[in-house]
């Protein structure tokens, strides 16, 4: 295997579930002696995430596909048809696929105005046993899979090496409660900060509470929740803040994280416990919170289906703030989280399980 291609054709910048295509491109680049090259149409967000000057940076324009010969590639399943039109003189490339939705095959057939049904698609890729998938949701009920061990799962990244060092800072206040949103405060993510506010209300918890909303945010939200500021609360809005600087604020000014997806994951570097809460993108009733070590099937965004499909682990916040302001957990429940993502997130594991995959199949 000389090349490894990874493709996609998007609109506009990667996001969450795509970030795995251009941090495990650059790894490698780095880090293997194989030609790595990441297609995709030019966004600066991109260009500025990509840390490598091995890595082959091209546009689908750019990049001489035929010229590529024998290259594994690795898209998304919805993108094979953008493929399959780019390499039809490829006789001997490869194509693996990585299934990042369970929604991936609808999106493929609609992409071939429906000439072939979701199931037909689904019997052909699984006959070449060719596709991995971001997280165990994605797998859908379609898959027939005698067990989830046979199933290839390529979860969300540490966008760099698992090397740093574990820098635990104990609590910042005892007095206080510090609790960080880490990621965009946008019109889905706002109903998991409206649930925080009824949790905190029933915990009967009496100290006051600082909310600190690392990421960026609407200006409207911003209003709406600094007028729900009292002597008991405070909202705090740090603005959008480079991945760096994310790390310094959390590891200085709260105790724990409430996060999703890949910002969950970033946030076990910080050194605070790092907890998923159970939410929906629309207004709901819950008090169920998953340590990220608890996750299970690589799923780190979580309603309420995928927490009973899945079988994870909640508590409610009350349990959450006894674990830390009273029996002293914070550091243990930290290194928990930190350990979770060094055998599970770490590029050098995750690009690991690549390999193998893009070798077998």
């Amino acid at each position: 295997m000389n090349k490894i291609v990874f493709f996609l054709e998007t609109k506009i910048p990667i996001g969450d579930n795509q970030f795995i295509f251009l941090d495990l491109a650059a790894y490698l680049a780095e880090n293997t002696d194989i030609e790595i090259y990441y297609i995709n149409n030019y966004f600066k967000e991109d260009a500025s995430r990509n840390l490598s000057n091995k890595l082959h940076f091209c546009t689908p324009e750019e990049f001489d596909f035929e010229a590529a010969g024998d290259a594994a590639y690795f898209t998304p399943v919805n993108y094979l048809m953008h493929l399959i039109v780019r390499i039809r003189n490829c006789p001997y490339a490869k194509v693996c696929l990585y299934q990042y939705s369970n929604q991936a095959l609808e999106w493929l057939s609609r992409n071939m105005d429906y000439v072939c049904s979701q199931k037909a698609i689904d019997d052909f890729i699984n006959e070449y046993d060719a596709r991995a998938y971001f997280n165990l949701s994605c797998v859908g009920r379609q898959v027939s899979f005698k067990n989830n061990n046979e199933i290839v799962f390529l979860p969300n990244v540490l966008g760099e090496k698992c090397s740093y060092s574990f820098e635990f800072r104990g609590l910042i206040d005892r007095d206080r409660i510090n609790i960080g949103l880490l990621g965009p405060l946008n019109s889905e993510t706002v109903y998991t900060l409206y649930n925080l506010f009824a949790n905190f209300q029933i915990s009967q918890n009496n100290k006051k509470t600082d909310i600190h909303i690392i990421g960026k945010s609407k200006i409207f939200l911003n209003d709406v929740f600094k007028k729900s500021s009292s002597n008991r609360t405070r909202i705090i809005f740090t603005g959008e803040l480079n991945k760096e600087n994310r790390k310094n604020y959390i590891n200085k000014n709260v105790d724990m994280v409430l996060a999703n997806s890949s910002y969950a994951i970033e946030a076990a570097t910080c050194a605070v416990p790092v907890i998923l809460p159970v939410s929906q993108n629309k207004p709901y009733i819950g008090n169920n919170y998953v340590y990220l070590f608890d996750a299970k099937g690589y799923k780190y965004n979580l309603d309420y289906s995928s927490l009973i499909a899945l079988g994870s682990i909640s508590h409610p916040l009350s349990e959450i703030l006894d674990d830390i302001y009273i029996y002293d957990k914070k550091e243990k429940l930290a290194r928990d989280c930190y350990k979770y993502c060094a055998e599970n997130n770490a590029l050098e594991v995750v690009s690991s399980k690549f390999l193998d995959f893009i070798e077998s199949s």
